[in-house]
């Protein structure tokens, strides 16, 4: 299924629900958004908002500004403490930047952290954290995604091993908030 939209600035843009046929059966819908990425931005943005709000009784919108982190220390070298303080502020600029369209849609928006600072995170971490150290299929999993994007991503292979350390962290905090946005939200993705 799909919609096309025009906008303002006299851009089309075709909404498609991609891989799941039965995403009529359900009346809520996650948006995850990366902060940072183009296609999360403006009339991009706004169409995935007018088609979630003409589909689906409830739109939650998980914002990922914080977990930027992760990139921000591999790609410029930053230190953790300053990596999140400057991801957090990215993710403020975003919803200030996006405020129109969101205002307009009114999605239910939940920020990274607020699912990070939940007390099940802690658990939800430990549990991901002990499947990848234990179960064999879920960490070539993730080993494999790991590698399959150092691959693409054509870097110097002496920066194999930090990429490998940070992407780990990231992949692993990932599972985890993942897992409980999608216990709290409900719906597809």
């Amino acid at each position: 299924m799909s919609d096309i939209k025009t906008f303002p600035d006299n851009r089309t843009y075709k909404v498609r629900a991609r891989g799941i046929k039965n995403w009529r059966d359900y009346n809520t819908v996650r948006l995850e958004i990366s902060v940072g990425q183009e296609y999360h931005e403006g009339a991009k943005l706004e169409a995935t908002l007018k088609w979630a709000h003409e589909n689906f009784e409830t739109a939650h919108l998980l914002l990922g500004d914080s977990v930027q982190h992760f990139n921000l220390m591999y790609e410029h070298a930053m230190d953790k403490p300053d990596a999140l303080l400057y991801a957090r502020c990215e993710g403020d600029q975003w919803l200030a930047r996006n405020n129109d369209a969101l205002a307009r849609y009114q999605p239910v928006i939940t920020r990274w952290d607020e699912i990070k600072s939940q007390p099940k995170y802690f658990w939800a971490r430990h549990k991901v954290n002990k499947l990848y150290f234990h179960n064999t299929e879920f960490s070539h999993a993730v080993n494999s995604a790991m590698i399959a994007k150092f691959t693409r991503s054509g870097d110097s292979p002496d920066r194999f091993n930090t990429f490998c350390e940070i992407a780990t962290e990231y992949l692993l905090e990932e599972t985890a908030v993942f897992a409980l946005a999608y216990e709290q939200m409900g719906g597809i993705s």
